[in-house]
């Protein structure tokens, strides 16, 4: 069975069919990095590049380095489980059907802050990101224990994020 289908619609403004897609709960691309999983759900290929869709699980306790982003916007959206965000040394929790914007420029971090894992789907803007998050989970699995910090610190500096010490 296909993990995807289309629908084709009319487009209003144009006159032009645009297609739909449909993606089953199995669907898309999964990658490992480290104590979490991702599922690209959307890679910007179907929004012009506007956004990506990436489906997180974290097992364990886990948290990047508090950063800054320069060149993208999350918007992050709970799941399962409990999320802890550090943002401007202000903690708080988010649990299912939270959410939180991550706008440029925002010192902040997120945990796994319960005992369960924690899943999350996080959109992108712009997708080009989503490059990011696919260079940060080849730095991972290449961990033979814990991450190599300088590696990782790179890694963001790469893309736009800028590490910072804690608040």
């Amino acid at each position: 069975m296909s993990s995807q289908a289309t629908a084709t619609t009319h487009g209003p403004q144009d006159g032009e069919d645009v297609e739909g897609i449909a993606l089953a709960a199995d669907g898309g691309r999964t990658i490992a990095a480290g104590p979490m999983t991702f599922r690209v759900i959307e890679d910007g290929s179907h929004t012009s590049g506007t956004h990506a869709v990436i489906e997180f699980t974290v097992n364990g306790q886990f948290s990047p380095p508090p950063h800054i982003h320069h060149q993208h916007e999350e918007v992050i959206y709970v799941l399962e489980g409990e999320m802890g965000i550090v943002n401007r040394g202000k903690s708080v929790r988010l649990g299912p059907g939270a959410a939180f914007i991550t706008p440029i420029g925002l010192p902040h971090t997120f945990s796994n802050a319960g005992n369960g894992p924690l899943r999350f789907l996080l959109t992108i803007s712009p997708a080009s990101h989503l490059a990011y998050f696919e260079t940060m989970a080849e730095v991972l699995q290449d961990a033979k224990g814990p991450p190599d910090p300088q590696a990782m610190a790179a890694v963001m500096q790469r893309f736009g994020l800028e590490p910072i010490r804690p608040s």
